[in-house]
């Protein structure tokens, strides 16, 4: 007989756990769920410091704040904040941003960072989303912004 595995458990003919996503009543957007029940969720709280117009190649420190809803905290280099729509871009200079200290669950994490406006004219999107490092990216979007750069 053939027994039902769970979610994070190895079954017979597998190496490595599956991720699996749960829903979150307070998150519309699925948790990751990893190991032995461990989930990674975030909620988005803010953006400051991007203005909706831009010179090219103008540069603005920005803060993004999400709050930590994971059952577990949060570690530098585990966990990321990435560029989104389209995903994984270098349209503002970057497309990730390290947690720069451990996060406690319930807690606000805060990512600052540099942009750089795109160097030709144009509107541009702005949004961004967590992510496990060698893993699913998880919890809430940014709201989208969209970035008018001019001459």
């Amino acid at each position: 007989p053939t027994a039902t595995p769970k979610p994070g458990n190895l079954t017979p003919t597998s190496s490595v756990p599956k991720p699996t996503t749960t829903p979150n009543p307070t998150n519309p957007t699925p948790a990751v769920v990893t190991g032995a029940g461990t989930s990674y969720g975030s909620n988005f709280v803010s953006v400051s410091g991007m203005p909706a117009r831009l010179k090219r190649g103008q540069r603005v420190r920005v803060t993004v704040t999400y709050r930590n809803n994971s059952t577990v905290a949060w570690q530098p280099r585990e966990i990321t904040l990435g560029s989104r729509n389209p995903i994984n871009n270098f349209r503002w200079g970057l497309n990730r941003v390290a947690l720069s200290k451990e996060v406690l669950p319930g807690k606000q994490a805060t990512f600052t960072f540099i942009v750089k406006a795109p160097s030709t004219a144009g509107t541009y999107n702005f949004q961004w989303r967590t992510k496990k490092a060698h893993a699913e990216w998880f919890g809430e979007f940014t709201k989208n912004r969209k970035i008018k750069v001019v001459k």
